[in-house]
């Protein structure tokens, strides 16, 4: 017995080995060996009768032309066979130039599809982690007045274009109101602006350049403020930069720096960079001490910042 799969809502059943059975009730005979001479039919076995020598029987003549016809019609069909293949043996080469074309065609098409994909890149959501790294920044730092060392950070000029120019122009003391208008323009930046929050596990945020307690810090843009850009680079790794805010639409000048992946945050913040080098002095930022809570007990300060040279 062997159970049938059905396509319908209706309960699976069994089914014998002959459809008969499922209709009338009927079940196959057991097997039975087939003596010499004979063969199967619809009632069984039927015995062939034997000539006098003990050779069945010739068949009868008018069964002889149907077969010389039938043997003649299947050399010819073989025949046939083998001069269609050898045909199509001797167009290969211009099999040759329609596969080349083909694959030449295929390539152009793999060529469009690349480009494609690298333009969608910069609205597909993707893990900062495999973002590509435009421009470089650098925070020399410092706790309790001694070196630790330096934070190479690696920003997404392409994917948040208008984050990166305001964290570039802080990192380069040219950050804080703009004169005149001109984004960029202003004094201000984070050299000499510590790190006023510090979460183990979680992460360390600064950027207040006017306060340093994360009450302050203005963008370059006009208003003090801008717009997230999309979110399109998720938190999905150790060392991630991204933005603090306090709310949609409210970029300053503060940034954070992840020392795990953090998920929750991502659609709220928008991520613009991340550590590239540096790795030991991140472990030393998240070990600083801050008695229990977020704020260091002694000063982590950016000492010194920059933009990377090429």
């Amino acid at each position: 017995m062997r159970r049938v799969a059905t396509h319908d809502r209706s309960p699976p059943y069994i089914a014998t080995e002959s459809p008969r059975a499922l209709s009338s009730g009927w079940s196959p005979s057991p097997p039975f060996p087939l003596c010499a001479g004979a063969e199967m039919n619809r009632g069984g076995p039927r015995l062939i009768p034997l000539s006098s020598n003990g050779s069945p029987p010739r068949p009868p003549r008018r069964f002889v032309l149907p077969l010389t016809v039938i043997a003649v019609l299947s050399a010819v069909i073989v025949v046939a066979f083998f001069v269609a293949r050898g045909g199509g043996g001797g167009s290969s080469s211009e099999d040759d130039g329609s596969s080349a074309d083909k694959t030449a065609g295929q390539a152009a098409v793999v060529g469009d599809s690349a480009a494609g994909q690298e333009e969608q890149s910069l609205t597909t959501v993707i893990g900062a982690s495999t973002a590509a790294v435009g421009s470089r920044a650098f925070f020399d730092l410092t706790h309790n007045g001694s070196s630790i060392g330096r934070l190479t950070l690696g920003l997404f000029d392409e994917r948040a274009p208008k984050t990166v120019a305001n964290f570039v122009a802080l990192a380069a003391g040219k950050g804080g109101p703009p004169v005149d208008g001109v984004p960029g323009t202003g004094t201000a930046g984070y050299a000499g602006v510590p790190f006023h929050r510090i979460i183990a596990g979680f992460m360390a945020q600064g950027g207040d350049y006017e306060r340093g307690d994360g009450r302050g810090g203005k963008s370059i843009y006009p208003g003090g403020a801008f717009d997230d850009e999309p979110f399109i680079t998720t938190h999905d790794d150790r060392g991630v930069l991204s933005m603090a805010n306090s709310g949609p639409g409210t970029n300053g000048a503060q940034f954070f720096i992840t020392f795990k992946a953090t998920s929750w945050l991502d659609g709220k913040h928008v991520v613009f960079g991340r550590v590239v080098d540096g790795g030991s002095v991140l472990d030393e930022v998240e070990r600083v001490d801050t008695g229990g809570g977020s704020h260091p007990v002694t000063p982590l300060v950016i000492a010194a910042c920059g933009v990377v040279e090429e």
